[in-house]
């Protein structure tokens, strides 16, 4: 069966999608990053993806994320 994958992050720094991305890995939750900015207009977001599965787990971790401390 094929697997299901959800966008639970998008932001225009890579950096942030990158912390995001190896906190999830941390809690053993595999996460895509997927590059949707245009290198030439610098707009767009980068997004990150993971499978249905570890959606609500996943959103929880990411909304307990605090970029502004």
């Amino acid at each position: 069966m094929k697997d299901k994958w959800i966008k639970i992050y998008a932001d225009t720094l890579l950096y942030k999608v990158k912390i995001v991305q190896a906190i999830l890995e941390e809690q053993e939750i595999k996460a895509v990053i997927i590059n949707k900015q245009d290198y030439a207009y610098g707009f767009g977001d980068i997004e990150l993806w993971t499978k249905q599965e570890n959606t609500v787990r996943a959103i929880k971790i990411v909304n307990e994320i605090n970029f502004d401390s």
